[in-house]
């Protein structure tokens, strides 16, 4: 999930070199809803979320998270000891 084309592009390109094109579907649009989305839906869950988002909504998306989570899955939060200040 990711708001921008913009800079997925560069992941884009990083995932065809690697041979991962068609091993990872992205979506564009904001995440949250998205996230609810998905939950409401009960789609498949994941092994691993990456979180690097706006900080103010990091407890929404971190529950989010938790829900679409496999069991023993992880959640990596980038800059989760940044200051908001």
């Amino acid at each position: 999930l990711d708001v921008s084309d913009k800079y997925t592009s560069v992941a884009r390109e990083a995932w065809r070199r690697a041979g991962l094109e068609k091993k990872i579907e992205l979506r564009v649009g904001p995440a949250l809803e998205e996230m609810r989305r998905m939950i409401a839906e009960e789609e498949e869950r994941f092994d691993v979320i990456f979180i690097d988002a706006d900080k103010e909504s990091y407890d929404e998306y971190y529950e989010a998270a938790l829900v679409l989570l496999r069991e023993n899955g992880i959640v990596l939060l980038d800059d989760s000891l940044w200051s908001m200040d």
